[in-house]
């Protein structure tokens, strides 16, 4: 599932400005691009996707910071901590999506900077 406009285009790259004032609800969406095999541990606030291209070449890892998983009879929800980790294969990383972190940080409907762990 993935949050878009009730006419089905992904709010995914809006700002919250725009989504704060964008009427959205959850569409079913099918996985497109690279293969993906997902690990959500039990009570973690991460979880681990390993990627491989089509041809199943170990393309690298991606570390999605979230809050712990809650199960229920149709999957998992989650809410994403916006701020991520790009691992390649030879195990050098980078955080990706700093600027979604910063944007949230103080928005009511995320966190303060204290709680973000950003704060000196």
């Amino acid at each position: 599932m993935q949050r878009a406009t009730l006419q089905g285009k992904s709010i995914r790259k809006t700002t919250l400005a725009e989504r704060d004032r964008t009427l959205s609800m959850l569409w079913p969406r099918t996985w497109d691009g690279s293969n993906v095999l997902m690990w959500t541990p039990p009570d973690a606030d991460h979880s681990v996707w390993w990627f491989f291209d089509l041809d199943s070449r170990f393309e690298g890892w991606y570390v999605n910071i979230e809050s712990p998983s809650r199960r229920w009879s149709h999957g998992l929800d989650i809410q994403d901590h916006a701020l991520d980790i790009l691992v390649k294969p030879d195990r050098t990383w980078s955080w990706k999506d700093k600027d979604e972190l910063a944007e949230r940080i103080g928005h009511p409907a995320y966190w303060t900077e204290a709680e973000s762990g950003t704060h000196p």
